[in-house]
């Protein structure tokens, strides 16, 4: 037997070995690098203003951490922190964490629904909101939920966070005419509308969300104004509508008949616990002729109260209202009182039975009761006019009431009438009042400024009112400090068209 030499058996070896022998030469592996993780979980995804929210987060494989929305700029891998919102609205948090292997990111969208106000004066003029012209339903293409449906009232818009998400929504009522005297104006109960914005800005009908019924949807014949607070306590928007019934004469009819027929049950959409709204009758008995109304906690007890105004009080001798206050209950009911408010003296001062505009007004940290109409007898110039009667704990001191007159239109000499809406600023010291003059000019719209004792400082903007995109309303511009822009849901589609489209310096 012949043996191989030992040699060479080593050299085959080492040529085999090449191929995946183990021993400690050649290069090792680089060890395997692992990319980071995180998990954003905030404490709850929908809060109020000022509630706690916690952010906690965890992440693996990572070296540092940051979280967006101004919070700490550098934190550890993981951990909670602690945020109070002051504001209403979307907050988008992202915590980022990085690490040898990249970048982890996780994100949590919070809802903060916008705050309810304590009065509708504000409500109304201090919300940071802008669109607060809205085209019509009609202008907007919304389908008729009755077919008797006519358009919007301008006067019927609302604006609040009624869908509870963070941002504004609108409300309007439409008009209905079911040809019962043949006028062609409304003159049946109409049917509300909740609009919301899409995500290019455009109104869209929303209202399948928060109403479960037509009967839950239906007002009066006519709203006047709406005031928005928070009647039940739920933090969450009501909509009271000033309403009266035909704002026309029945042909053939007495004037007796005209009075019933102009008195209506006052409206409230009233919010419920499953998230929908309802609209209920203020009271059950005692129709009225509501132009406008107002919303404050007037006795201080935690409840929103309404000051409202009757044109017509068949109790009275000359059959002359005068505004009361309905106490709030905080459910959403009320209960009328007459303690607040002297009648008696304000019937003596505005003895035509002209109560057509009642605002309450914060000026120097009080609510100053303002009443718009008919000031003194006949229609003589001068009897148009503010009655301005200053707030005080509980309640109103009628003995400093006095009495802010109406100026003349310059172009038809004839007098401006009771202010449509009535805004007070402090920054100048000033009112500013939204009002009309009919004459042979036609009809003009104005914006008076009176100054903080109640002396005309001058006519601040006047036009003619054209018919289109009607605004009586207007609200200080977020956008624009000192200017003025439309409140409005009687717009056309153009929103620059008319009043919709005008901004007024102050």
């Amino acid at each position: 037997m012949h043996l191989q030499h030992p040699l060479a058996l080593i050299l085959v070896a080492a040529i085999l070995c090449t191929a995946g022998c183990g021993g400690s030469s050649g290069t090792p592996a680089a060890p395997v690098v692992k990319a980071p993780t995180v998990t954003l979980s905030p404490s709850a995804l929908k809060l109020a203003v000022g509630a706690p929210l916690t952010l906690s987060w965890s992440s693996s494989d990572s070296t540092s951490c940051q979280v967006s929305e101004g919070l700490s700029p550098s934190l550890a891998v993981t951990g909670s922190t602690v945020i109070q919102h002051a504001a209403g609205g979307i907050y988008n948090y992202t915590v980022t964490c990085s690490g040898p292997g990249g970048v982890a990111t996780s994100t949590a969208r919070i809802v903060v629904p916008m705050t309810v106000l304590p009065t509708s004066y504000e409500n109304k003029n201090s919300i940071p909101f802008d669109a607060t012209a809205v085209p019509t339903v009609r202008a907007l293409g919304i389908a008729k939920t009755l077919a008797d449906e006519q358009d919007s009232v301008d006067r019927s818009v609302a604006f609040g966070d009624f869908f509870q998400e963070g941002r504004y929504s609108a409300f309007v009522m439409v008009g209905r005419f079911a040809n019962l005297y043949g006028t062609g104006w409304s003159d049946v109960p109409g049917v509300g509308y909740f609009l919301g914005q899409d995500a290019s800005g455009q109104w869209v009908d929303r209202s399948a969300e928060l109403f479960k019924s037509t009967a839950d949807r239906m007002g009066c014949i006519s709203p006047s104004f709406t005031a928005v607070a928070d009647f039940n306590n739920d933090r969450r928007p009501d909509i009271y509508i000033a309403c009266t019934g035909l704002d026309f004469a029945i042909p053939g009819a007495t004037p007796e008949q005209n009075q019933a027929a102009g008195r209506s049950f006052q409206v409230v959409y009233l919010s419920q616990a499953d998230g929908s709204y309802r609209s209920q009758r203020v009271e059950e008995a005692n129709p009225l002729y509501g132009h406008k109304a107002v919303a404050l906690d007037i006795n201080g007890d935690g409840n929103t109260d309404i000051v409202t105004s009757d044109f017509i009080d068949p109790a009275q001798p000359n059959g002359c209202g005068a505004p009361y206050v309905l106490l709030g209950r905080g459910d959403g009911s009320f209960q009328r009182d007459y303690s607040y408010i002297d009648r008696d003296a304000v019937r003596t001062l505005m003895p035509m039975c002209g109560f057509f505009d009642v605002d309450v007004v914060p000026v120097d940290g009080r609510l100053d009761l303002m009443i718009g109409g008919l000031t003194r007898v006949g229609l003589d110039q001068g009897s148009w006019g503010v009655l301005w009667i200053k707030g005080r704990p509980g309640g109103f001191d009628h003995a400093s009431a006095l009495i802010m007159p109406m100026p003349l239109d310059p172009a038809s000499q004839s007098q401006y009438q009771f202010p449509l809406d009535i805004l007070y600023d402090a920054a100048s010291a000033g009112f500013y009042m939204k009002t009309t003059a009919s004459g042979g000019y036609g009809t003009q719209w104005a914006i008076l400024r009176f100054d903080r004792s109640g002396v005309l400082a001058g006519i601040i903007d006047q036009w003619l009112n054209t018919g289109v995109g009607q605004s009586p309303q207007f609200k200080p511009s977020s956008a624009m400090p000192g200017y003025l822009e439309a409140y409005s849901g009687g717009c056309a589609a153009d929103l620059s068209r008319g009043d919709c489209g005008r901004r007024i310096r102050m």
